[in-house]
C-alpha cells in the first residue's frame, strides 16, 4: 500500500495512505518495514520513522511476548470459550457442562506452563 509522510522540522507530522494535495511541500513517499514475527511469541513494538531513507521507512521493531503476557491472554480467551463455545459451535450445540470441564483443563495447563512450547500444547 502506498504511503506518504509530511515532514516538518525533521519530524513526521502526518502519515497518509491517500495521495497528498498536489503542490503541497514537505510530503515524501514512505514504506512500512515489518519483519516477520513468530505467531504468539513475538509482536510489533512502537514504530519509528527513518527519515534518512528514500522512501522514508516506517520501521516496526519486533519484541518478544513474555510467557506471563501470553498466559494472561490465553486465560481470558479460555474464559470466553467456556461461555460461548468453541469457534464454529452453533448456539444450539453449546454444552455448558463440557465447556466448563474443558475450561478447567485449559486453566490448569496454562497455569502450569513454563515455556511457549508448553503453551502451544494447551488444548
Amino acid at each position: 500500500m502506498p504511503l506518504w509522510v509530511k515532514v516538518s522540522n525533521d519530524a513526521v507530522v502526518q502519515c497518509w495512505d491517500t495521495p497528498p494535495p498536489a503542490g503541497e511541500d514537505g510530503w515524501r513517499d514512505a514504506i512500512e518495514v515489518r519483519p516477520p514475527v513468530v505467531q504468539y511469541r513475538e509482536q510489533y513494538g512502537s514504530h519509528h520513522f527513518d527519515l534518512t531513507k528514500t522512501p522514508v521507512e516506517i520501521v516496526w521493531p519486533v519484541e518478544a511476548v513474555s510467557i506471563e503476557d501470553r498466559k494472561a491472554d490465553m486465560l481470558t480467551y479460555a474464559e470466553f470459550l467456556s461461555k460461548k463455545g468453541e469457534p464454529g459451535t452453533a448456539e444450539a450445540d453449546f454444552d455448558p457442562v463440557a465447556a466448563q470441564a474443558l475450561y478447567i483443563t485449559r486453566v490448569a495447563a496454562i497455569e502450569a506452563a513454563q515455556t511457549h512450547d508448553d503453551l502451544d500444547a494447551v488444548p
